[in-house]
């Protein structure tokens, strides 16, 4: 009986580490889409700058936050129904992601 409250333990702290990653990347989301739907302020901040990469970083980030939410589902699902392989597909993703942020360009 001792292992399985440890195991539940783990299972709570993982759903509560991939509830913060999920609501993380719904907040990246909604502030990209902000960013590209509200125009009439944010033009003079781009023409300011001279730089128009930052519309093209705001899609980027739309998508980047809507992977982050898919992957935290996916995690979570996972945990519930003590999934094999959705866990499996979790961590790959997981390291896919980590490793491709520390790559330098």
């Amino acid at each position: 009986m001792a292992g399985d409250s440890g195991v539940r333990c783990f299972q709570v702290i993982l759903i509560f580490g991939n509830v913060i990653i999920g609501l993380a990347g719904l907040a990246l989301t909604a502030e990209c889409i902000f960013f590209v739907t509200d125009q009439e302020r944010l033009y003079p901040l781009l023409n300011a700058t001279g730089n128009d990469d930052l519309f093209a970083a705001a899609w980027i980030g739309i998508f980047t936050g809507f992977c982050f939410f898919l992957l935290a589902i996916l995690g979570i699902v996972g945990i519930m129904h003590s999934n094999r392989r959705m866990l499996m597909t979790f961590w790959v993703l997981l390291g896919t992601m980590f490793y491709w942020t520390r790559i330098e360009y």
